[in-house]
């Protein structure tokens, strides 16, 4: 339920990422750049007023906990690092961190405009594009999940992932087709991969809370480690785009790409259906079915 609440989401981010270039778009043409920001503050402002009178607590009372200021800094995360499970799967969301759009997006727009000449309306609707395989990819996680299990899930989307970046770096055999179409497949082939951390988060949700961490905790635990990946992403990406457009490879940003996501998948790769609670299909063992097998 929490990955399929997740994909719902991500159909609107992907709605927004969508409008935003566009809106920019329309902006810049009519008047100075400068209001884009002004628009962005009052979307901003408008998520916050609708955060604080539109949406009420639902989690019961008694089972909140009091506020524990311990919690709050920034490597709260290696709390959640107490088994061998959670600790690769935090690790597994964390490599697969790297490759999406915080991280990879501002080498992405630039590669686009300087090495393949895109102009500003260009890289705008490319942009465009990866919110529209946002909403293709919110739209597929419930069927994608309930056919292939949550390992299974999170190995297609990874291979697509990896479809995606290796189109990127224009290498055969996609660099037959030209470099403009390999660009355009490698959005086509990212939607399906797109929410490809969902079932990843969604264990570590279902394994924190067993093991007594809460909801919030495990939440803003993750985020915090995403937050540090998405420190080392851009620095990453822009040392590896300035380098190689020295060499006369200004793709190898994408090419480290794959590897971080082949990383994340052999890191998946060493946990145990047994220790995430997944049948042998990679479904979710159900409470019942589960308080059965202890007994």
């Amino acid at each position: 339920m929490f990955a399929k609440a997740n994909a719902v989401i991500s159909m609107y981010i992907g709605a927004s990422i969508l409008a935003g270039p566009l809106m920019a778009e329309i902006i810049i043409r009519r008047s100075d750049p400068k209001y884009c920001y002004l628009l962005s503050a009052m979307f901003g402002g408008t998520s916050f007023a609708m955060l604080t009178t539109q949406f009420e607590e639902t989690l019961p009372i008694e089972k909140r906990t009091p506020l524990v200021l311990g919690d709050m800094q920034p490597l709260s995360f290696l709390q959640l690092m107490k088994t061998r499970a959670l600790s690769r799967l935090v690790l597994v969301t964390g490599l697969q961190s790297f490759t999406e759009g915080r991280s990879i997006i501002d080498v992405l727009t630039i590669y686009a405009q300087a090495d393949l000449g895109y102009n500003l309306t260009e890289v705008n609707r490319f942009v465009g594009m990866t919110g529209i395989s946002l909403i293709a990819a919110g739209i597929a996680v419930k069927p994608l999940m309930n056919a292939l299990g949550m390992r299974n899930f999170t190995y297609f989307s990874n291979f697509c992932n990896v479809l995606c970046n290796t189109a990127y770096c224009n290498v055969p055999p996609f660099s037959f087709f030209g470099t403009t179409a390999a660009m355009s497949m490698g959005i086509v082939l990212s939607a399906p991969g797109g929410r490809k951390r969902d079932a990843v988060e969604s264990l570590i949700m279902k394994i924190g809370g067993e093991a007594g961490f809460g909801n919030g905790f495990i939440s803003g635990s993750m985020t915090n480690f995403r937050a540090i990946i998405n420190i080392l992403g851009p620095l990453l990406f822009g040392t590896a785009y300035a380098w190689g457009k020295k060499k006369g490879y200004p793709a190898l940003p994408f090419a480290l790409g794959v590897l971080t996501i082949l990383a994340a998948q052999l890191a998946m790769m060493t946990v145990t259906n047994e220790e995430l609670g997944l049948d042998s299909k990679g479904h979710l063992i159900a409470k019942e079915k589960k308080q059965d097998q202890t007994k």
